[in-house]
């Protein structure tokens, strides 16, 4: 049977080398525009089940909120970090002037018009981040920014700001549903706020596929992932964060593994949407330096997870380090001690070639373990701070004994 089947929920953006089967067969993701089609229809699903009308009229404007592409958006935020209110509406007129709506006939839109179609979201940008971290790049916090994409039933400031209320109004009153007495209204408003705040910042992936319904199947999914590694310090302890789905199906399973040789995870902490701690207590669980395993089927456990997986260098890794820096220190301590004893005293004494020899034997033995020791881009990553201050001081070492060279401060053979 041809089913169009949810697979998993993925954060909004691309997929690096992604790949889905269903029953060991290859499985195709839907366009945009079927996913959001679906999405719909799934809501006026729940919202029945909530006994809360959806009109007609916010039908496109919910799709476009759905398959929204943040770039262009992005674009203009790129230069302010945490812009201020007032910027914010200044770069959403920007915005709607540089992806201009086609069917606009009211002249150019300015500050007070953003300001006014902003307020008449305000219940709900609030209802959203109730329920998902503000995240200045999602239409669904901000519906404003789907605007461009439905321009055809907008042609005035006043369509747009009836469109924004009644949609507004439309998630009150699911908000007011969700303290209902009512079991079933209860689950089903709570569901359509939970999709649509995590529609802002994730989709749920539908897939077109060919299975038999009378035997059991399984659904794997891959995809590759960036480290994400916290920039700081470089000689601190560096972390991973990853964003984990734990409540998409009965039950979840999460493994992390570390392949490299030079690298181990140190003490993982599992946060929640907003990078909070939380305590999580999973059905199983195996952690070692090399892995990192669990298992849940509690149905209350949280729908998606942080997990902080702090990054150190391995036992031996560690005890290769020791010994290049105790090298690179006697070179140096070696260095101070004959310039500030020999050199100092009146500039008339020069070293010997067997006191150049203490100092640049353990730097060339030191460089040499520098170079050889990093098998891969990620225990490089993780020890690039020690790297880069051995590696400077060793050429400050060869430098200066350069120096001291062209300036007739080492004399050979005695």
């Amino acid at each position: 049977m041809r089913l169009y089947l949810p697979v998993g929920s993925f954060h909004k953006g691309p997929l690096l080398d992604f790949n889905v089967r269903v029953a060991e067969e290859p499985a195709f993701l839907l366009p945009r525009a079927k996913h959001s089609r679906i999405h719909l229809k799934y809501l006026r699903l729940l919202a029945a089940d909530a006994m809360v009308e959806m009109h007609v009229g916010i039908e496109p404007l919910m799709m476009a909120i759905f398959e929204f592409a943040s770039n262009p958006w992005e674009v203009f935020l790129q230069s302010e970090v945490r812009p201020p209110k007032g910027v914010v509406d200044s770069l959403l007129c920007k915005y709607l002037e540089r992806y201009s709506l086609p069917g606009w006939n009211a002249g150019p839109i300015d500050i007070a018009t953003v300001e006014s179609w902003r307020s008449a979201v305000e219940i709900t940008r609030e209802l959203v981040r109730d329920r998902a971290p503000k995240n200045m790049l999602s239409a669904a916090e901000n519906p404003i920014l789907a605007l461009p994409h439905i321009s055809a039933i907008v042609p005035n400031a006043k369509s747009v700001l009836a469109l924004l209320a009644e949609l507004n109004s439309f998630l009150a009153a699911v908000s007011g549903q969700v303290t209902s007495n009512d079991d079933t209204k209860r689950k089903a408003a709570s569901g359509i706020l939970d999709f649509y705040a995590s529609s802002g910042s994730h989709w749920s992936a539908i897939v077109d596929c060919t299975i038999s319904l009378s035997t059991p199947f399984m659904i794997k999914t891959s995809e590759r992932r960036g480290l994400n590694l916290e920039s700081g310090f470089p000689m601190k302890q560096r972390s991973s964060k990853q964003l984990v789905t734990f409540n998409d199906a009965r039950s979840n399973h999460v493994s992390v593994r570390v392949v490299d040789m030079n690298v181990e995870i140190a003490s993982p902490t599992v946060l929640d949407e907003n990078n909070d701690p939380i305590d999580l207590t999973p059905d199983f669980k195996r952690a070692t330096p090399e892995l990192l395993s669990f298992y849940d089927a509690n149905p209350e456990r949280p729908n998606r997870i942080w997990l902080n997986l702090p990054l150190k260098a391995s036992l031996p890794a560690r005890v290769s380090r020791l010994v290049i820096l105790a090298l690179t220190a006697t070179a140096l301590i070696a260095f101070c001690f004959f310039v500030f004893n020999w050199l100092g005293i009146g500039g008339s004494q020069a070293l010997t070639g067997a006191d150049i020899a203490v100092i640049l034997v353990p730097s060339a033995i030191a460089a040499s373990l520098l170079i050889v020791r990093e098998a891969s881009t990620l225990s490089t990553e993780i020890n690039k701070g020690w790297t880069l201050v051995t590696g400077g001081v060793l050429l400050l070492l060869w430098l200066a004994t350069l120096i001291a060279y062209g300036l007739n401060g080492i004399k050979w053979g005695e």
